[in-house]
C-alpha cells in the first residue's frame, strides 16, 4: 500500500472515530453556576414562557426545605442546597418530572469555640 493510500486511511479512521464524539444533542441548556453559564444571569435558551406563575407554564411542583442556594441545571437533574431539620443537604431532582433522584446530608463539624 502507497504512503498516500495509508494516509487516506487512517485520516478516514480518524474521522469515524472523532466524529461521533463531536455530536451533541440539543437539549435545555445547562446552568452550572450562580447566574448561569458566563455569570451574567442571562440565558441562550429560546422558545421560554414569558410570563409564568403558580399555576402558568409549569411542568411540575415540589415542596422543598427552605434553602438560599443558586439551583444547578446539568443535564437532566436539578442540584440544590437547602436546611432540613438543622441539617443542609443537598438534593438532586429529575429536570423533568420533578422527583427526588437523591438526597444527602452533609457531614456535622465543630466550629472553632464549639464543645
Amino acid at each position: 500500500m502507497s504512503a498516500a493510500r495509508l494516509a487516506s486511511c487512517l485520516l478516514a479512521l480518524a474521522l469515524c472515530v472523532v466524529e461521533p464524539a463531536t455530536v451533541v444533542t440539543a437539549g435545555p441548556p445547562d446552568w452550572a453556576r450562580f447566574r448561569g453559564p458566563n455569570g451574567s444571569g442571562l440565558s441562550t435558551a429560546t422558545k421560554v414562557p414569558t410570563d409564568f406563575g403558580p399555576d402558568r407554564h409549569l411542568l411540575w411542583k415540589r415542596p422543598l426545605p427552605q434553602g438560599h442556594s443558586s439551583p444547578i441545571l446539568q443535564g437532566d437533574r436539578i442540584y440544590l442546597t437547602a436546611l432540613r431539620d438543622d441539617t443542609l443537604v443537598a438534593i438532586a431532582i429529575d429536570r423533568s418530572t420533578g422527583k427526588v433522584v437523591w438526597e444527602r446530608g452533609a457531614p456535622k463539624v465543630k466550629t472553632v469555640g464549639e464543645c
